[in-house]
């Protein structure tokens, strides 16, 4: 396969993951001093549109801030009329547009929010696409990474390649074998089943924690996204049960206040989220699974105060899941994928 464009395209999924204005990569507005999440997008994209790395012109999307910022829909659509309001967006029938950056606008931001968007090692700069492809794979079996392919593919260095994959090995991602080749190992029924039971332990703990910073707003935003989508369950996209998850499963648990064990959490998540994305949603599933009751089960808790109790729903929940995703795994392992990628090789 050709190199990919280089030419502009609008913001979309696979863009690399920025870091908000505090540092991290994403949260959800929590109580006290700290920025609400929404302000910290908002602030980023203040800054990129500020520094020319949004230019006018430029189309924005719910989808598309979400997925550069690595944040829910929510505070991605709240951003997006916040910048709109002050004039740096238009809102137009096709979307949000980049209008001529305003340094007042930018000014008026208060001072602990007005932290530039750092420049990324080299690194970053395909990190997040390469962990989506490859993760997005996993679920339909074991796959070769060539090294020289992928620095081609990407237009960096093999150094830079080499790097990608490192930190890749430390997430559990990829390996190497005995010859020292990478490679992606496949999910199995047995490894989504370990994943899985490791989430039902860590989860709940960290969303006890969690419910002590998450504010009222932001579970009854919760609330109505979930009684939105069960509104029409069939009529939802992968896309969107994604978000979904990601509202409950990151983005909330993001307010444990314990970086080690979010970091815990994160990492069966990412080993999963390629399998979610694109096993787990089909529309018969979407119609037919009560994964929409769950969520709302375990939020409708926390709103209630009742932690004890949202944790419980939280452990069954996943109890649940895991069942589900091991008897639908082996069915994508007899799929075909239609999209080539050059630096992957499916293993017999």
């Amino acid at each position: 396969m050709a190199r990919r464009s280089r030419r502009a395209r609008p913001l979309g999924a696979g863009d690399p993951q920025l870091p908000l204005a505090n540092g991290r990569s994403a949260g959800v507005p929590v109580l006290g001093p700290a920025p609400r999440l929404y302000q910290q997008a908002a602030v980023a994209l203040t800054e990129m549109i500020g520094s020319g790395r949004l230019a006018p012109g430029d189309r924005l999307s719910e989808t598309g801030v979400a997925a550069l910022l690595d944040v829910s829909r929510t505070p991605a659509r709240m951003a997006l009329r916040s910048l709109a309001e002050d004039g740096l967006l238009a809102n137009t029938p096709r979307g949000y547009v980049v209008c001529k950056a305003s340094r007042r606008a930018a000014r008026s931001q208060p001072e602990a929010l007005r932290t530039p968007v750092q420049a990324r090692p080299s690194w970053r700069s395909i990190y997040r696409q390469v962990e989506v492809e490859i993760r997005a794979r996993i679920a339909f079996g074991s796959w070769r990474i060539n090294e020289v392919d992928l620095a081609r593919y990407y237009g960096v260095s093999r150094t830079v390649a080499r790097d990608v994959l490192g930190r890749l090995e430390q997430c559990g991602i990829v390996a190497k074998n005995a010859r020292a080749h990478w490679y992606a190992p496949a999910l199995t029924p047995a490894r989504v089943r370990e994943l899985y039971e490791l989430r039902a332990l860590l989860e709940p703990a960290a969303l006890a924690k969690a419910a002590q910073r998450v504010d009222m707003s932001t579970l009854c935003a919760m609330l109505n996204e979930l009684d939105e989508a069960a509104a029409d369950p069939v009529a939802l996209g992968g896309e969107r049960m994604e978000s979904l998850e990601r509202s409950l499963h990151l983005d909330l648990l993001r307010l444990c206040d314990s970086q080690p064990l979010f970091n815990a959490v994160y990492a069966p998540q990412a080993l999963l989220a390629g399998y979610r994305f694109f096993v787990l949603w089909p529309p018969n599933v979407r119609n037919a699974e009560p994964v929409l009751a769950e969520h709302r089960d375990i939020v409708s808790r926390l709103v209630d105060a009742d932690v004890a109790g949202a944790a419980a729903a939280m452990r069954l929940h996943l109890e649940h899941s895991s069942e589900r995703a091991s008897a639908r795994l082996t069915l994508a392992a007899r799929t075909e994928l239609s999209e080539e990628i050059s630096y992957l090789q499916r293993m017999a």
